[in-house]
């Protein structure tokens, strides 16, 4: 078993806590004087074995409880159980583009619903594969590891826009570390489902892929939008005369993207 976020199991350390409580009782006794202690013998005995199970039971949960929540939030997953059949298969690494630019809509869908569809038919086909992995431009640690269809499947439908803008080469690289901490051969995918926006994309030239990964691009095209409207028009000469040929001239304008 490994942790996504081992710093997390430093909170065990917080098990202390109650443990010291237990031993080292704080609360003030209250001294009550008697006349006849003979009664309060009694009951003495017949309840302080019952009051230390309550106790021992006490602590137990308070541990139990501290011990949950390390674990819950230092995220254990099982890792692929042979690294020989990773390597000989290889890793199929999915880029889910869920930048502000896939906020645009086509037919009254958004970019980002369509190709999370579109990847959730490509996960169809893989559905047995159990080397998986999914990178958004969070790029978060939730992302290094390799999961199965289904659990990616289950991802995808929490997965929102995100402020922070990647370029295409930076994705590349990111894949490709990810892929390096798993697999030391064998033939890898990348799947880009993106709108390929020249603002983002960045310069393609600069990725260099290796011999052993195949990389597939999965556009989200829209529809061509008529934005470009003429601003003002004007003659080159100020007077218009019969015989002359005139030359209209005008100035075109495009509207920007908010």
């Amino acid at each position: 078993m490994s942790f996504l976020f081992p710093s997390f199991l430093w909170g065990l350390l917080a098990i202390s806590v109650p443990i010291a409580v237990h031993i080292f009782n704080f609360r003030r006794t209250k001294r009550v004087y008697f006349t006849n202690v003979a009664f309060l013998k009694a009951v003495e005995t017949q309840t302080k074995s019952i009051r230390q199970i309550k106790h021992w039971l006490v602590m137990a949960a308070r541990i139990l409880a501290i011990a949950c929540l390390a674990f819950a939030f230092s995220q254990p997953f099982i890792p692929a159980e042979s690294n020989v059949a990773v390597d000989r298969r290889g890793i199929t690494s999915l880029y889910l583009d869920n930048s502000l630019s896939m906020e645009s809509e086509l037919n009254n869908k958004r970019y980002l619903d369509i190709a999370t569809g579109r990847l959730g038919d490509l996960l169809g086909l893989f559905k047995n594969a159990t080397s998986l992995q999914l990178v958004t431009n969070d790029f978060s640690a939730q992302e290094q590891g390799l999961y199965p269809a289904e659990k990616l499947r289950d991802r995808l439908t929490t997965i929102g826009l995100s402020g922070t803008p990647r370029t295409l080469e930076q994705v590349y690289k990111r894949q490709e570390n990810l892929i390096a901490r798993h697999s030391q051969s064998g033939k890898n995918q990348l799947f880009w489902f993106s709108d390929f926006q020249k603002s983002t994309a960045g310069d393609l030239s600069a990725i260099q892929p290796d011999s052993t990964n195949q990389i597939f691009l999965v556009p989200v095209q829209a529809e061509a939008e008529k934005n470009v409207f003429v601003d003002s028009a004007w003659l080159n000469t100020p007077f218009i005369r019969e015989l002359p040929e005139q030359y209209p001239l005008c100035k075109s304008q495009q509207l920007r993207q908010p």
